[in-house]
């Protein structure tokens, strides 16, 4: 019955209500009286525990309250120059609040949402708004010469900011932080859901929601020795913290996170767009989807970038709804196809990987995967992938799923830009995996190394991979151009963990690529 007790005590309550660290020696008497001797021991126990800590906190559970996905954002601030920001921490926070008081389920979605979709929008103009008002924080945090008030900002964290959060949390409300790096450098922003407290009513802990780890309840300590705070776990060290007080609640769009039956019918794709180093401009110039179905039908989705430029070196992800489930295996090809107009000023877009996924249940598999560098012009607008008879199959130990491949140039370089390189893996019962382009466009200097990662489209046992072939695009001629290789080392990987090298060849040059010698070929 104790017991019972005790765990209904810890039930948390509804949002806006404090949520006790402890229960009080008021009530553990209570319990004491009613249980009697048993009762009387256990409250008595409880009871030390409240002489020598306290704290409170708010019912907000970063599983459910937070976002599934993490900051990573970046923000086209100005795209002739390619003027960015990193990070939507403080919109994040603002939001995910917003849901939390408005009594409403945040957005549960596993990826980062796309630049125009309802939820990004929402973020960024949030993430405007918990700046702007706290300007002077922030200002006066970085008037610091040499540090010289590292300690004065430290002690403010525990003395009246630390008032300010115990005087909110104490009303039920949880509150942004913002808060600075040891080197006064970086700024961030985090969601305090609780704090506690020591012996003497002195700031022990502060439990946060931090966007850059979703899921996670972080807990971050002060150090007295060091004088900043730190995190549980972690080398994120913080110089200080403020408490925003310039928050208001807003009423946040109704967006629902869709449920999907493990049923083998896809009702949602969700395309990760890897791009390289020339953007997909928007506007008039993006990108269609065409599903290719096996009675010959075909599903068009346009503009699934919403008309937003796409980020050079950047990932975006595009959710496409079906308009009714479609059996996996009826799925033939998946083919992108672009708008471009072509010309002088038309757009170039460099894909590095795109990834088809569907859900199944509350997980995303993979439909279909290109891991080779695409180069979408005016003349070159589709790009088709052939979706595999059955899923990519799980790794079993051992298996590799990826090569990483170093190849060192000698004293002539690979050009680029035209002047490329393809690699062509090859197996034991005779198929191959083509990887297109792997320098990317980019030109391989004289001297230098470079690691090419090649993600297989199933798990391979290591004796099933058994060489390569490396072919160059050079047109020859006059003007064509000649690279040397000095070195090539093939490195089989069992996910992130590297397993001993299948071959490392050196030479000077170990292999001569011209417009009449374009193919090189190692088997191991």
């Amino acid at each position: 019955m104790l017991e019972m007790i005790l765990h209904n005590h810890h039930l948390p309550p509804p949002p806006g209500r404090v949520h006790r660290r402890t229960p009080s020696p008021r009530r553990l008497w209570s319990f004491a009286r009613s249980l009697g001797t048993i009762g009387t021991c256990a409250a008595l126990w409880l009871m030390s525990t409240v002489a020598s800590a306290g704290g409170r906190s708010v019912p907000f559970d970063p599983k459910i309250h937070g976002f599934n996905f993490a900051n990573s954002f970046q923000n086209d601030v100005v795209k002739e120059v390619d003027l960015r920001t990193g990070g939507l921490c403080g919109g994040m926070v603002y939001t995910a609040t917003d849901y939390y008081l408005a009594r409403k389920p945040v957005p549960r979605q596993d990826y980062r949402p796309a630049t125009n979709t309802a939820l990004q929008k929402y973020i960024y103009s949030r993430q405007v708004q918990s700046l702007l008002p706290n300007l002077d924080k922030w200002t006066e945090r970085e008037v610091n010469p040499f540090g010289s008030r590292d300690k004065e900002f430290f002690r403010w964290g525990l003395s009246t900011e630390f008032d300010k959060l115990r005087r909110s949390i104490d009303t039920g409300k949880p509150t942004p932080l913002g808060v600075i790096d040891t080197e006064g450098k970086a700024k961030h922003q985090i969601l305090a859901i609780g704090y506690t407290t020591d012996s003497k009513n002195k700031l022990e802990s502060i439990q946060v929601y931090d966007p850059n780890f979703p899921n996670k309840t972080t807990t971050m300590r002060p150090n007295l020795a060091k004088s900043w705070f730190e995190y549980d776990g972690s080398s994120k060290k913080w110089r200080t913290y403020f408490v925003d007080t310039k928050y208001r609640a807003s009423a946040p769009p109704s967006i629902v996170t869709p449920k999907h039956a493990d049923d083998e019918k896809i009702r949602e794709l969700v395309v990760e767009f890897q791009t390289g180093d020339d953007d997909l401009r928007g506007g008039q110039d993006n990108v269609d989807l065409i599903l290719h179905l096996r009675n010959g039908k075909t599903i068009r989705r346009s503009k699934i970038n919403l008309g937003a430029r796409w980020l050079t070196n950047y990932t975006e992800y595009a959710s496409v709804v079906l308009p009714s489930p479609i059996a996996r295996a009826d799925i033939a090809k998946v083919e992108f196809v672009t708008s471009f107009r072509g010309g002088i000023s038309g757009d170039n877009w460099d894909t590095k990987k795109i990834n088809v996924t569907y859900y199944a249940g509350a997980n995303r598999r993979t439909l279909v995967a290109s891991s080779s560098f695409f180069r979408f012009t005016g003349d070159r607008r589709s790009l088709v992938l052939t979706v595999p008879a059955t899923d990519t199959p799980v790794a079993k130990p051992g298996q590799v799923t990826r090569l990483r491949v170093t190849i060192k140039t000698g004293n002539d370089d690979l050009r680029g830009g035209g002047d490329d390189v393809n690699i062509k893996v090859l197996f034991r019962d005779g198929s191959h995996q083509m990887f297109r382009t792997v320098n990317q466009r980019k030109r391989w200097g004289d001297k230098e190394t470079h690691d090419v990662w090649l993600d297989l489209q199933r798990p391979r046992d290591r004796a099933d991979i058994i060489g390569m072939t490396l072919t160059t695009t050079f047109k020859g001629g006059v003007f064509g151009d000649n690279w040397n290789m000095s070195q090539l080392r093939v490195t089989p990987h069992e996910g992130k963990k590297g397993l001993d090298a299948y071959t490392n060849l050196t030479g000077k040059p170990l292999k001569r690529f011209t417009g009449d010698s374009q193919n090189y070929t190692v088997r191991w």
